[in-house]
């Protein structure tokens, strides 16, 4: 298994925003900000030394002004892209004065499997 998270998080901190883990979000994280969580790994062709992978990730960015909804969303899919990653969909949703915008993804991994 490879875990990919911190090469996402890594690409993610270059963009100049707090970044959390989705689950660790409260009323106190700073905003505008990006979580993520990693929705699935699975395991696709599997050998004897090597394996493929399918990565899913959502990346939501948290924002209170309609700059950051139309900027950050751009910034993140252009960093995801550069990191190999395909956006499978886009949702936005506000509550009250916050509006979170929802982008999902998925890449592929080549694992080399060791002994």
């Amino acid at each position: 298994m490879i875990d990919t998270k911190l090469y996402v998080i890594n690409g993610l901190k270059t963009l100049g925003y707090p970044v959390y883990n989705e689950h660790f979000l409260t009323t106190d994280s700073e905003i505008p900000c990006i979580s993520y969580y990693q929705s699935n790994d699975i395991q696709k062709m599997t050998g004897e030394s090597l394996q493929y992978s399918k990565h899913y990730y959502s990346i939501k960015v948290w924002a209170k002004n309609t700059n950051d909804v139309i900027n950050m969303p751009i910034s993140i899919d252009k960093t995801m892209r550069s990191l190999g990653f395909t956006r499978t969909a886009v949702n936005e949703l506000w509550m009250g004065d916050i509006c979170q915008v929802e982008l999902r993804y998925e890449a592929n991994a080549l694992e080399i499997m060791e002994d």
